[in-house]
């Protein structure tokens, strides 16, 4: 199981659970609206404390997914990160970078750029590889496009898309439905379909 499946699997386990506390209270602040067996004031307080209550939740728990979600990019990037100040090897990997743009320039393929930016991705050196980006559209733009933003920096961004929309799914409103059912077509995009998200 790589990082960025077990991230999302925990990230979705999680939405489940807290999304069932604020579902329940969206179901509670119906029942009473319908309800007829009620007066006017009893509803009338009752649904301004559970609608309190609800708000109050639903706040908590999209700050708790979010927060989740900070945690699980991070774990990624951390999994990737090594020590680049004492590091020779990257060090001559940088070096010889530059050079092989410099050289290629507007020549180079996509699948070199990538190449190149590999070494930084994974080395999770996101100072070179921005001054790299920038060099690159400079000296070979046809290329610059395709060769970045896969690598660990894709997981990154797919993880970070993942959990918003499950921070925006927490509750039962039309936005969250569509949020969460992003959020699943991502899961089964990804072949991790067997995650079910409860909307």
């Amino acid at each position: 199981m790589t990082t960025l499946e077990m991230n999302c699997r925990n990230l979705a386990e999680l939405y489940n659970h807290l999304n069932k506390e604020a579902v329940a209270l969206e179901k509670e602040v119906t029942r009473v609206q319908e309800s007829e067996d009620y007066s006017y004031s009893y509803k009338k307080r009752t649904l301004e404390e559970l609608t309190a209550k609800r708000d109050s939740v639903i706040k908590a728990h999209m700050n708790t997914m979010q927060a989740a979600t900070d945690q699980a990019v991070e774990s990624i990037r951390a999994e990737h990160k090594i020590d680049l100040a004492n590091n020779t090897a990257h060090q001559v990997a940088v070096s010889n970078a530059l050079k092989m743009i410099e050289l290629g320039g507007p020549n180079l393929t996509p699948e070199q750029l990538q190449g190149l930016a590999n070494t930084f991705i994974d080395a999770g050196d996101r100072q070179t590889l921005d001054i790299m980006q920038t060099i690159c559209l400079n000296r070979c733009p046809d290329a610059f496009h395709t060769a970045f933003g896969a690598g660990i920096e894709d997981d990154v961004s797919r993880l970070q898309r993942f959990g918003t929309r499950l921070v925006r799914g927490i509750g039962v409103s039309t936005q969250n439905v569509v949020s969460v059912t992003l959020a699943q077509q991502f899961l089964n995009d990804c072949g991790m379909g067997d995650i079910i998200l409860d909307a």
